[in-house]
């Protein structure tokens, strides 16, 4: 190639890099100009579940290398999200269908700075070990005092489940109250009166028992239950017993349409659920102190 040849090349790729360089200065980055994906992409680790260059680990398999990050802690809204899981004695996969958080949960995310986060748990339940729901409730509020440690106020940080997640967020709520705000806990089931509890696998009626005792022997828990009308597990009347228990920071909500135990991710009731989720999100931030972005201007920062 000559001389004259490898200087236009030259030339033209500086030419590139001015024109992508000015790209990237007017272009907002991608964490704000794009809705977050309710897309049901496979969680291999613990993460944020969309990437936001503000904050760490990102998902996929190396998000358990990298830090623990939050670069506005002071003005991030954070939720944890933790999965159902079996009576298993084996670790529970991350990659289940109703492993990733439902639409309700991930809308949050448009409003303010509001990351949500993936914790994939390694509770089992070995014969001779505490109960999952304790063993979660621990790695629950181990990461929000990571949170915290990292500058993310109480206030900020929520916590949600599906099914047995949502009974170790109550544990982790009960446990914990101050250090966090809510709880958003959808077809809790750990214990109960319902048929799909009577046949719970793994489960004595002994321990489950000690469980209830735990668990209404909390000082306060405070949070939002979104219960199915045809949920095996536990139906809205038998959560009454936390309604009635906690009967000043516990209310439960149900899109009263026939949802089952997966009411938050498919059927009648999603758009139902997310509207109130959204509207609780709202409310306990207020509550808080903070200020939240109207509904009608997009609630990104």
């Amino acid at each position: 190639m000559g001389q004259r040849a490898v200087l236009r090349s030259l030339g033209a790729l500086f030419l590139l890099l001015i024109v992508a360089a000015g790209a990237m200065a007017v272009m907002p980055p991608a964490w704000i100009a794009a809705p977050p994906s309710e897309d049901r992409r496979s969680m291999m680790a613990s993460g944020f579940v969309n990437d936001h260059a503000d904050v760490a680990p990102w998902t996929w398999w190396w998000s358990d290398r990298l830090a623990l990050r939050v670069d506005h802690p002071a003005e991030t809204n954070i939720i944890i999200w933790n999965h159902h899981t079996e009576a298993m004695e084996g670790p529970p996969s991350c990659l289940g269908s109703l492993y990733f958080p439902p639409p309700a949960i991930i809308r949050l995310e448009r409003i303010g700075r509001t990351r949500v986060y993936y914790l994939c748990t390694r509770s089992t339940q070995k014969p001779g070990t505490p109960h999952f729901a304790l063993q979660r409730r621990d790695e629950i509020l181990a990461l929000v005092a990571r949170f915290r440690a990292l500058g993310v106020p109480a206030g900020r940080i929520f916590v949600a489940g599906q099914s047995g997640g949502s009974c170790a967020s109550l544990m982790a709520l009960g446990a914990a109250p101050e250090a966090m705000n809510a709880g958003i806990l959808f077809a809790p089931a750990c214990f109960g009166r319902g048929e799909g509890m009577m046949r719970g696998e793994g489960i004595g009626e002994g321990e489950q028992a000690a469980l209830w005792g735990q668990m209404t022997a909390a000082e306060r828990i405070t949070g939002l239950l979104v219960a199915f009308s045809n949920d095996a597990w536990n139906r809205p009347d038998q959560l009454g017993f936390l309604t009635a228990r906690f009967p000043e920071s516990l209310r439960l909500v149900t899109p009263g349409c026939g949802a089952d135990h997966s009411g938050a991710f498919h059927g009648c009731g999603v758009e139902a659920v997310a509207a109130a989720v959204e509207a609780y999100f709202r409310e306990r931030l207020a509550a808080a102190g903070f200020a939240v972005p109207g509904q009608g201007d997009g609630g990104r920062s």
